[in-house]
C-alpha cells in the first residue's frame, strides 16, 4: 500500500469514527455522556441554543414594539405640525406609552427639566418635531404655537 492510500484509508476511518461519535451523541446523549463520548456536552449546548433563540425572539418583539411606538410618535408629530391635533391631545395619546419606557422619568427630570411626566411627554413631542422640521421655514411659527400650548400643560 502506498503512503497516499494509507492517508486516504486513515481519513476514511477517521471520518466514519466522527460520524459514529456524533450520531451516538445525538441518538443517545445520556449513553454518550456516561461512556465519555460527549466531550462537548451536546445537550447542554442544545439548551443554550434554545435559550439564545428564546432571548432573540424576546428582543425581536421588543424591537418591533419600539418601532411601532416611534411610528406612532411620528404620526402624532405630523398631526401637531399640521395643526390637526393640540399638544394636550397628543400628550394624552403618547403619555401612557412613555410612562412604561425605562428611564423616561429620569429623562424628564434631568434632560427636559420638567416636574411631571405629562410635561416630559409634551417636551418630547416638541423636540421630536424640531428634529423633523430641521431647516423648515415653518418651524418658528409652529414652535411658538407649541410652546404656548406647553405653558398650559401641568
Amino acid at each position: 500500500m502506498t503512503p497516499r492510500h494509507t492517508g486516504i484509508v486513515s481519513l476514511a476511518v477517521l471520518s466514519i469514527m466522527v460520524v459514529i461519535f456524533v450520531l451516538a451523541c445525538v441518538i443517545s446523549p445520556r449513553w454518550a455522556k456516561r461512556v465519555g463520548f460527549d466531550v462537548w456536552n451536546l445537550p447542554g449546548l442544545n439548551q443554550k441554543l434554545k435559550e439564545a433563540r428564546d432571548r432573540d425572539a424576546v428582543l425581536n418583539e421588543q424591537h418591533e414594539q419600539i418601532l411601532r411606538e416611534i411610528e406612532f410618535g411620528d404620526y402624532l408629530a405630523g398631526r401637531l405640525i399640521d395643526g390637526t391635533m393640540t399638544l394636550a391631545q397628543a400628550t394624552d395619546e403618547l403619555e401612557p406609552i412613555l410612562k412604561n419606557r425605562p428611564g423616561f422619568d429620569i429623562t424628564c427630570e434631568f434632560a427636559y427639566r420638567v416636574s411631571t411626566l405629562r410635561q416630559g411627554t409634551a417636551r418630547c413631542l416638541i423636540i421630536r418635531i424640531e428634529g423633523m422640521m430641521n431647516m423648515d421655514s415653518r418651524w418658528p411659527a409652529i414652535s411658538a404655537r407649541l410652546e404656548a400650548e406647553f405653558a398650559g400643560i401641568k
